[in-house]
């Protein structure tokens, strides 16, 4: 079968059937090597169809603390896998905040934006 011109749910169905397959029948050591050949050229292929990559936007809100605390882990933990990030945060004061400082150190991979004045008494 050649999955080049095959769609990605037959691509799948192809990559099901030999899972099916070698698991439901007892094979030699050289059938069940070809099977699992076959079964690395599907998932290879598969893999190709899918390479469009996506992004991912995040938003946290909410009352209370936390929220850039968890945003800040998860831009450090993307930008250890070497991702790109945008930051915007949203301040509650006029103040620079100091992590900006610090996502300096990347700048091919990410952007940090901080805006507003935020939505204290200081700002009315």
């Amino acid at each position: 079968m050649n999955l080049d011109r095959v769609s990605n749910s037959q691509t799948d169905l192809e990559a099901e059937r030999l899972i099916e397959e070698a698991a439901s029948r007892t094979l030699t050591e050289e059938q069940y090597r070809k099977k699992m050949q076959r079964r690395k050229e599907v998932q290879e292929q598969r893999l190709q169809a899918r390479s469009h990559e996506k992004g991912l936007i995040i938003v946290n809100t909410g009352n209370g603390k936390g929220k850039t605390t968890a945003a800040l882990g998860m831009v450090l933990r993307s930008l250890g896998h070497g991702y790109k990030v945008a930051i915007v945060q949203f301040i509650k004061g006029a103040w620079e905040p100091a992590e900006k400082a610090v996502f300096s150190l990347w700048p091919e991979q990410l952007e940090f934006h901080a805006m507003g004045e935020g939505f204290t008494w200081e700002t009315q």
